[in-house]
C-alpha cells in the first residue's frame, strides 16, 4: 500500500476554510495526465488492453453477483452506505410483497 493522497494534503485557509493545496509535482502530474497527450495515452493503453499510464489505485470496488444471491442484492456491497441502501430496499420489498398479497385476496375473496 502506497501513502495515500491524504497525508500529502496540506489544508490552506481560502474564505475561512481549509482547502487541500496540491503540491508543484501535483499539478504536473494532474495536467500531464489531462493533457491531449495524456488522454490519447490512456485511450491507447484501454484499447490495446495495457494498464493505464496515469491512473490511481480504485477505492472501492464491488464484488462479482453470485448466482445464489440474484434473488435479494446480486453482490457484496462497496460501502457501507451501499450496505444500507440494500438492506433499506429488501426490507421495503419483503413489506410491500405482504402488503400487495393481503390487498388482492382482500379484493377477490371478499
Amino acid at each position: 500500500f502506497g501513502s495515500s493522497w491524504l497525508s500529502k494534503v496540506r489544508p490552506v485557509p481560502l474564505f475561512g476554510r481549509l482547502l487541500p493545496a496540491m503540491s508543484q509535482a501535483e499539478v504536473h502530474q494532474h495536467l500531464a495526465r489531462q493533457s491531449p497527450t495524456g488522454l490519447l495515452s490512456n485511450f491507447r493503453a484501454r484499447r490495446s488492453g495495457a494498464s493505464l499510464p496515469y491512473a490511481s489505485n480504485a477505492v472501492a470496488r464491488a464484488d462479482v453477483g453470485w448466482p445464489w444471491r440474484m434473488d435479494w442484492s446480486g453482490h457484496d456491497p462497496a460501502s457501507p452506505v451501499a450496505e444500507m441502501h440494500i438492506n433499506y430496499h429488501q426490507t421495503g420489498w419483503s413489506i410491500m410483497i405482504m402488503v400487495c398479497t393481503t390487498v388482492v385476496y382482500l379484493m377477490n375473496k371478499r
